[in-house]
């Protein structure tokens, strides 16, 4: 959707006016410090009965609602603003401790437009706010365009009306079809037009309309190729004519409807009867062609195929007809660029016959050069008109006609009518010369050709005999071909190719030879058995670097006539006459070479000719055979590589890989020895893998040896270059070393092992003979290379997981302990003053980081299990208890470190006279050095527990409740009553809770109530469906559950956490900690 521009009130939304409803003054304060710092008007209210009586006063731009609140809370005064037409559209964004999907579902339903849980953040609260008065202009907004868009609307339907009655009262056959070609409009001219009943054209389907007209249409399936075709190029117009079976001609005119941004909607249709207008335009036509088509003129164009008599019969047929003073003939040579008169008839006329005229001389050069017709009025006016005639013909010339002639696309000259009188021609004079202009430009042309092909015949008999010597030399030619294609033994082929050489070129010798990879080496392949080659010499080979002919062949790339003066070592008593070279694909592969007897003997060029399409017939063929023996030879290849890689794949352990590398690395590389070397540190390799060393030396000498790369510079050259290294004789190659044992190595090969651009290591594949190893050799090493770095790439990760999850099982296991040994005993030793306590935790298997604790005031700090502070006693308060539920950040042993941390600094506070906030005041100093470095936190619920007895014996019981980011206490008083008391706070270790502090909760208990704390684990545990047990669930079972003891009650919580996570495993610790007073 396109993104609507705001007004300058919209733009301008940091003078919105925010209403804060919330009933604690510490958020208020903070709300309004933010919000004003950016530019908002913000007043406040403390509940929801003053938040509409603000409202009512005067409408917010904004409202921050909290949900928990006395009197009225959130969700109730949002419903009270929802319900009125005034207020119902104000954004409202609900603030809450909650964060349970159940609380943000609830906020949503009743009208809220986002929701943000307590604590929050600052800047958080600033980008939703400013977020939904943007929103709430863009709405404001898009109702003003609403409106306008219902006006357009309005006046579009009036001119849509004004249209449609326009289409009703044309001539023409209306049909307009959307961009889906569905038919949006037609009129009833379309429907009579097309004869198509009312209830098709109601179907509203292009496709049926074009079905139902078809039959009628006399090429239809023309007709709907260019529907086709209009509907894929939608932009494109046309204007044809249809003919219909019945004789009618329909005009078609369609255009495509686009958009001032060129969109296109569709297409429409106009179709109008022309059939009345084709029959009176081909009356007409056909009177005018039977006036101008005079059979006399035809019959006269025809009769003669001599150019002169031809324009001479013509011109005074012509002159005739118009009965004028002059007529003439202008033959345009096109080399030359001139005009010349070829015929002249006429008073004095005769004069012109023969004389030039230049490119730019006279109207008659104008036509030529514009391929046009023209009419001269009054020569003597005419700036064109080239005065020079007058005086050649003694005359002075007024009217001028002049006429280009065609043929074959081309002018090849000009008709002149001329004459004394002024505008004596006229358009209908140029209408009436066209037929008969056109007969002359193709009898004259005729006249040309005719020439032509008796030239032709002549030069055509001349080469006949040619042609006859050619064909004995084409047959065996084509005996050749047939040969090279079809003939199984390849070999073979080749020599009866070399002796029809011989015959056909009248030589004495023939071979034909092909080169090595490296254009050193050249071997006959073939040669004709002759007089002269009673031995053979197929297989011989030659060095090129001594011959000179050959080598220039071979680098021109072209044929080599030889003189008597040069000779072959290879052809004794021969005298080398052509050198042909064998090309494809741009290179030369071979030669033929032919030799004569006769000293004097040098080939025609008639015999080069055919020898080098000879030439390219065999090196075709031989190219063909290479072709299918690599194709051979790389799918038996391929077939090898896929068995070696699926063979390496199957194994994880790093040992089995490696000497399966070796095993099938033998079996297409045929080796004496053969190991593989894996970098183990920086520039340390060592061998972790060998085969064949047991023939050549002691096997423990070499298995594992460890040795500095860059000591051996072929290895090293290897693993820094990441290329093969072949040594085709290690006693040529001066950088060589032996290692140990290895003096018998002559051809060495390596193969670097690379993954990702990084070396890893190498094989080693030795033999004892020299220059052993092949190209192939060479090309499946590097190409299984690929496949073995992975496999072993794989096989020591496998093992690195291995160790890893070793490690981490320890690592775990030690937590646990940590955890477990700091932890008190689930339930005091000494007596409370009849208060109870009992607590249960779980840790998850990754350790979560909870923790619980009690303090009794008064006794040795340090004296819980698993820590050693020096023993101090905290200030004494008798019947007072400190009750703590916490959980740090973190899984592992560095929650375990933190959870101690916490502990140790928990029980060093109880040294002085602090009240519940100002603990945790200093527990978030005191902990933040701990938690900055790793970015940790620790969320905790305090509680001070003070017990007066009284005379009556009976008790009062004080609860103080300090919140820093964990779950706030239940209260189950002993009529079975529920009260959760949400309260907020930042996480201790962030530094932010001892500057803006904390805030505090008294509760009265009675003898028989009950304190639930537990931690987040609880109320986050989820199932095998991904659903968590919440806070909902947690409270049904503190109700549900006994009053008779608080181990009952831990017990009926614990119960139905875990009938609720059934098989699913606990992602985090649970806690929990009940009291009974």
């Amino acid at each position: 959707m396109p993104r609507m521009s705001m007004n300058k009130e919209q733009q301008d939304i940091s003078k919105a006016d925010i209403l804060i409803v919330d009933d604690t003054p510490i958020n208020l304060q903070l709300l309004i410090s933010v919000l004003s710092k950016e530019g908002y008007h913000v007043r406040t209210a403390y509940d929801g009965y003053q938040a509409l009586e603000s409202v009512e006063e005067k409408l917010p731009d904004l409202i921050l609602l909290d949900v928990m609140m006395p009197k009225m809370n959130g969700y109730e005064t949002c419903q009270r603003l929802k319900a009125v037409e005034r207020t119902k559209n104000i954004p409202i964004i609900f603030l809450s401790v909650e964060d349970t999907l159940n609380s943000k579902m609830k906020a949503f339903d009743i009208g809220g437009v986002d929701y943000v849980t307590k604590p929050f953040h600052s800047r958080e609260v600033v980008a939703r706010v400013e977020t939904h008065l943007n929103l709430r202009g863009m709405q404001q907004q898009l109702i003003e365009k609403n409106t306008q868009l219902e006006q357009t609307t309005s006046k579009l339907q009036r001119q849509n009306a004004i249209l449609q009655a326009q289409h009703e009262a044309t001539i023409d056959g209306v049909l307009v079809v959307d961009e889906n070609r569905h038919v949006t409009y037609y009129n009833r001219r379309f429907l009579t037009l097309w004869n198509i009943p009312t209830g098709i054209a109601k179907s509203r389907d292009d496709n049926i309309l074009v079905e139902h007209v078809l039959p009628v249409i006399k090429y239809p399936h023309e007709f709907l190729e260019k529907v086709e075709y209009l509907y894929k190029h939608s932009n494109e117009m046309i204007y044809d004519e249809i003919l219909l079976k019945d004789g009618r001609t329909i005009e078609r005119h369609s255009a495509p409807m686009l958009s001032p941004t060129k969109e296109n909607y569709g297409r429409v249709w106009y179709f109008r009867d022309i059939t009345r207008r084709k029959k009176t335009e081909k009356t007409l036509h056909q009177r005018n062609r039977e006036l101008l088509l005079i059979n006399r003129v035809g019959q006269m164009f025809g009769s003669s195929l001599e150019l002169d008599e031809v324009l001479k019969t013509a011109l005074d047929e012509i002159r005739q007809l118009f009965d004028v003073v002059g007529a003439s003939f202008w033959l345009y040579n096109h080399e030359t660029d001139e005009l010349t008169c070829q015929y002249a008839n006429g008073a004095r006329n005769e004069k012109l016959i023969g004389w030039c005229l230049a490119a730019n001389q006279g109207i008659t050069s104008w036509v030529v050069k514009n391929c046009k017709s023209v009419i001269v009025g009054d020569a003597q006016s005419e700036v064109r008109h080239y005065k020079e005639v007058d005086r050649k013909i003694g005359l002075k010339v007024r009217s001028i006609l002049s006429m280009p002639m065609w043929a074959k696309g081309d002018v090849i000259g000009v008709l002149n009518l001329v004459d004394t009188v002024v505008n004596r021609f006229s358009n209908d004079d140029l209408s009436f010369l066209e037929p008969i202009v056109a007969a002359a430009a193709s009898a004259i042309e005729n006249a040309r050709l005719h020439t032509a092909v008796q030239q032709e015949l002549i030069e055509r008999k001349e080469s006949e005999k040619i042609l006859e010597y050619r064909l004995g030399e084409l047959e065996t030619l084509n005996l050749i071909m047939q040969m090279m294609t079809t003939v199984t033994d390849f070999d073979i082929a080749l020599q009866v190719v070399a002796s029809a050489i011989v015959e056909l070129l009248n030589v004495s010798y023939c071979d034909i030879a092909i080169l090595n990879t490296n254009k050193t080496i050249i071997t006959i392949v073939a040669e004709p058995t002759s007089l002269y080659n009673q031995l053979s010499r197929i297989g011989l080979t030659e060095n090129i670097s001594g011959n000179s002919a050959l080598k220039e062949v071979i680098k021109t790339k072209q044929s080599l006539i030889l003189t008597k003066h040069e000779h072959s070592a290879i052809i004794p008593d021969m005298y080398p006459v052509l050198i042909l070279p064998l090309r494809t694909r741009g290179e030369v592969i071979g030669v033929i070479r032919l030799a004569t007897d006769q000293i004097d003997r040098e080939p025609l060029n008639e015999e080069v000719g055919l020898a080098e399409t000879i030439a390219g017939q065999v090196a075709s063929a031989v190219e063909n055979v290479r072709l299918f023996e690599q194709e051979q030879q790389q799918r038996k290849f391929a077939e090898n590589l896929r068995q070696v890689s699926t063979v390496l794949t199957q194994s994880l352990d790093l040992e089995t890989v490696l000497d399966t590398l070796l095993e099938y690395l033998e079996k297409f590389v045929p080796y004496d020895s053969a190991s593989v070397l894996l970098l183990e540190r920086e520039e340390f390799i060592s061998i972790k893998s060998i085969r064949g060393y047991e023939k050549w030396t002691d096997v423990e000498l070499v298995q594992n040896m460890e040795f500095n790369a860059k000591s051996v510079a072929s290895i090293w050259q290897m693993l820094t270059t990441h290329q093969t290294k072949l040594i085709p004789d290690t006693n040529q190659e001066p950088t060589w070393q032996h290692l140990h044992g290895t003096d018998y190595v002559r051809n060495w090969l390596g193969i670097p092992l690379v993954i990702e651009g990084e070396a890893i290591g190498c094989y080693s594949v030795d033999k004892a003979v020299p220059n052993f190893f092949t190209d192939e050799h060479v090309q499946f090493a590097e190409t299984i290379a690929n496949s073995a770095s992975i496999a072993i790439k794989n096989a020591r990760l496998f093992n690195e997981v291995q160790t890893a999850n070793r490690r981490m099982h320890d690592e775990l296991a030690l937590a646990h302990d940590i955890q477990q040994s700091l932890l008190p005993p689930s339930s005091p030793e000494q007596d409370w003053l009849g208060t109870k306590l009992v607590a249960y935790t779980a840790p998850a298997r990754e350790l979560g980081g909870d923790f619980y604790n009690y303090h009794v005031f008064g006794q040795a700090l340090g004296v819980h299990k698993g820590l050693r502070i020096p023993e101090v006693r905290s200030w004494e308060s008798e019947g007072k208890y400190g009750i703590v539920v916490g959980d740090v950040s973190g899984k592992g042993v560095s929650a375990a470190l933190l959870m101690a941390t916490c502990l140790a600094q928990l029980d060093a506070s109880f040294a002085y006279k602090f009240t519940p906030a100002e603990r945790f005041v200093y527990l978030d100093d005191a902990i933040k050095p701990y938690t900055k470095p790793r970015n940790q936190n620790c969320a905790m619920c305090y509680m001070e527990l003070e017990v007066e007895l009284q005379e009556s014996e009976d008790k009062v019981v004080r609860l103080c409740v300090v919140n820093a980011g964990g779950i706030p206490p239940y209260i189950k008083r002993k009529d079975g009553h529920v009260e959760w008391y949400i309260m907020g706070g930042f996480a201790l270790g962030q530094g932010l809770g001892s500057q803006l502090g904390y805030e505090e909760k008294e509760i009265i208990l009675e003898k028989g109530d009950m304190v639930i704390l537990t931690s987040d684990g609880i109320c986050e545990a989820n199932n095998i469906h991904n659903n968590l047990f919440g806070f909902d669930r947690l409270e049904k079972s503190i109700k549900s559950g006994p009053i008779s003891s608080a181990n009952a009650l831990l017990s009926h919580i614990r119960y139905a956490v875990m009938a609720f996570v059934g098989e699913a495993e606990p992602h985090d610790d649970m806690t929990i900690v009940v009291i009974q007073v």
